[in-house]
């Protein structure tokens, strides 16, 4: 029995965060081309391509590049949305094919808090611990970069 166990320590990424604006912005800011390459990526990668076909059966494209050029592309389908509520989609890495060769699935989900909203984003199907790892890294930056976003729209609406 500990294999499964351990199994599904390794399989699952969960990241929360409470971020000024409503859910339907907050929604808008994970669905909205425009806004997804205005602060999605981690660290000091961007997103410099969205592609979204916002439809249970649609699919996502998202083309980041580093400070250094290194150019990753990630991909998927919608499977549930929810809006402003709940967004699921699998998540597949087009050009980390040979690091991260299996496809995973994606939950966002947003519930209001007066004036906030809290963020939670589950990740789950990693095919080992070093992936988990990984994307829990890159879930965390990209998150740290949606509250200033969010700030910069608090103060042009």
């Amino acid at each position: 029995m500990p294999e499964p166990k351990a199994r599904a320590q390794t399989a699952r990424v969960v990241v929360l965060r409470t971020v000024r604006g409503t859910p339907d912005l907050v929604f808008r800011c994970f669905t909205e081309p425009s806004k997804l390459v205005e602060w999605f990526g981690p660290g000091e990668a961007r997103c410099v391509d969205a592609r979204v076909d916002l439809r249970v059966g649609g699919r996502y494209r998202f083309e980041f590049r580093s400070p250094e050029g290194e150019r990753s592309v990630v991909g998927g389908v919608f499977r549930e949305i929810d809006a402003p509520r709940r967004l699921r989609f699998s998540w597949i890495w087009e050009v980390w094919k040979t690091v991260v060769p299996a496809e995973t699935l994606v939950t966002v989900e947003l519930r209001p808090l007066g004036h906030a909203t809290e963020v939670k984003v589950t990740h789950e199907g990693f095919p080992d611990a070093w992936t988990r790892e990984q994307h829990a890294a890159g879930w965390a930056a990209t998150l740290d970069c949606l509250e200033p976003l969010l700030r910069s729209k608090e103060k042009t609406t």
